[in-house]
């Protein structure tokens, strides 16, 4: 029994360090992600949305829930201490269930900040897209008019 035991125990471990290794792979793609947003948000400032593709700037749409979602990540792997000691020492004294509150208000805030800054770039982009439409409209209907005067005058 006491055998059985210990291997139950090993499996549980090596359960959940797999888990742990997985949501570290995560994170990590998600911050190449993050990198990913930066490099096209540069692209975007220089050279105007005309230079990304529609997927490019559903990338830009999604940093947000990216952010989020690396913040949540932090969170579960206890990487936001790290980044965030005065709130670690503040829960250290309030206890276990200070802490733990704590640590829900500040995932709720973050999903609200996150939440906002994503409706912002989205409604940014959305104007953006609009503006490049309605300039390819008009160029192409300067083209047609264009066209029509050059027949009407054959």
């Amino acid at each position: 029994k006491r055998l059985r035991d210990l291997n139950r125990g090993k499996a549980e471990e090596e359960v959940a360090r797999r888990q742990n290794e997985a949501l570290h792979f995560r994170l990590q793609r998600l911050q190449q992600r993050i990198q990913e947003t930066d490099r096209l948000e540069e692209k975007l400032k220089e050279k105007g949305p005309e230079a990304l593709t529609e997927d490019e700037h559903a990338k830009l749409l999604r940093r947000a829930q990216v952010e989020c979602e690396v913040d949540l990540l932090s969170v579960k792997l206890g990487l936001a201490a790290d980044h965030e000691s005065e709130d670690t020492d503040q829960s250290d004294q309030d206890g276990q269930a200070g802490g733990a509150s704590r640590a829900r208000e500040q995932v709720a805030l973050v999903k609200r900040q996150q939440k906002e800054k994503q409706q912002k770039e989205y409604h940014q982009n959305k104007r953006g897209v609009q503006k490049e439409r309605r300039q390819l409209r008009d160029r192409k209907g300067s083209e047609d008019s264009f066209a029509e005067g050059f027949a009407g005058q054959m």
